[in-house]
């Protein structure tokens, strides 16, 4: 499921199967939660199953190799409790565990009574995952390969930014494009954000934001060399949409 970018600007949060929602984390949250858990959260939900049996040193067997993903986090406690904590913040509604229907669930009334609903189980995992790094401004299909041992901050910003080569090639120094340095400077050039209402915007605004803002500052600079030096030219369309060019 592919979450349009109306919906992601917005930064409502999500029903979800008429269960639970999942909500957008706004950049206060992310610094009473910690910048560093935040992206270790973000780490965990990018990493495919090669992923967790290499970094947790798990070996290949017959019956591992029959397992999903969900399956090899959900037995092992630390893996489950982890993700609990992790879907526990990026989900509005109170999480439950249970052991015997290998899920997470949710409590849900229902007239008068109280039933518990499952929420997250093998079937749909994945796709949970996704719709939550879709809300962290993360491409959940071209991230899935990510090598998380010894991923930080920065290396995940990378990860996000849509002109990965480009805006690369242009910011040697990893710590130009840390969430904090983006926010300092989307708050200095941007107009309506500063650091006092800056903390008030999802993850998804913010990284959008500075994109839009990317790409302007460009436009800019080409609109003024034309003016001073002239030659050929051509006018660049400045409502050209970033958030779509790496898709």
């Amino acid at each position: 499921m592919k979450l349009d970018y109306l919906t992601l600007l917005r930064g409502k949060e999500i029903l979800i199967n008429g269960t639970a929602h999942i909500r957008f984390p706004k950049l206060s949250e992310i610094v009473d939660l910690s910048s560093e858990t935040y992206n270790q959260y973000i780490t965990m939900l990018i990493m495919n199953k090669d992923n967790v049996l290499k970094v947790f040193k798990l070996q290949k067997n017959d019956e591992i190799n029959k397992l999903t993903l969900f399956d090899i986090i959900f037995n092992i406690e630390g893996l489950r409790n982890m993700f609990y904590d992790i879907f526990s913040f990026f989900i509005t509604e109170e999480l439950f565990i249970s052991i015997s229907y290998q899920c997470f669930y949710v409590k849900k009334k229902s007239g008068d009574k109280i039933e518990n609903v499952r929420f997250i189980y093998k079937d749909n995992f994945e796709e949970i995952e996704d719709l939550i790094l879709q809300t962290n401004y993360v491409n959940m299909s071209d991230e899935k390969n990510l090598k998380p041992a010894g991923s930080h901050t920065e290396e995940l910003l990378k990860k996000r930014e849509k002109y990965k080569q480009k805006f690369a090639s242009q910011n040697k120094n990893d710590t130009d494009i840390s969430l904090a340095n983006l926010i300092s400077k989307l708050s200095t050039y941007n107009c309506g954000i500063n650091l006092l209402n800056v903390w008030d915007y999802t993850i998804f605004q913010i990284f959008d934001q500075f994109f839009v803002m990317n790409n302007k500052r460009q436009i800019d600079m080409a609109n003024m060399s034309y003016s001073v030096w002239g030659g050929e030219y051509k006018i660049p369309k400045w409502y050209e949409s970033t958030f779509n060019k790496s898709k």
